[in-house]
């Protein structure tokens, strides 16, 4: 891959794998740094005029600002994409659909 060859491209960034000293830096290993890890506790928000909502949720993928990235909601089991916002906090749009369906909670519905 290309390599860093001025300090400003890696200034700001974080290395995405192990880096050895006195190595070249390789610019697909770096980027922005990540504000959600894989499988931390997020803050899920959705606002919409007139609500807003919060729940714990856990990222499915790491993310840096801007990222959108899957994150479960462990009350439903629905995987949903959300926009990274700021320190373990996640953004959902009240349009947001689920990656997978939501797991049955034990409650049946029948039509008649």
């Amino acid at each position: 891959g290309e390599l860093v060859h001025d300090v400003g491209q890696a200034i700001g960034q974080s290395t995405r794998r192990m880096a050895a000293a006195g190595q070249p830096l390789i610019l697909a290993d770096i980027g922005r740094p990540y504000l959600v890890q894989k499988g931390a506790k997020i803050t899920i928000i959705l606002q919409s005029p007139g609500l807003s909502m919060s729940v714990i949720g856990q990222a499915s993928e790491p993310g840096a600002l801007g990222d959108m990235i899957g994150v479960l909601n462990p009350a439903s089991g629905a995987v949903v994409d959300a926009e990274v916002i700021a320190a373990d906090q996640v953004r959902v749009s009240p349009a947001s659909s689920a990656r997978r369906p939501i797991r049955p909670t034990g409650a049946q519905v029948t039509a008649r």
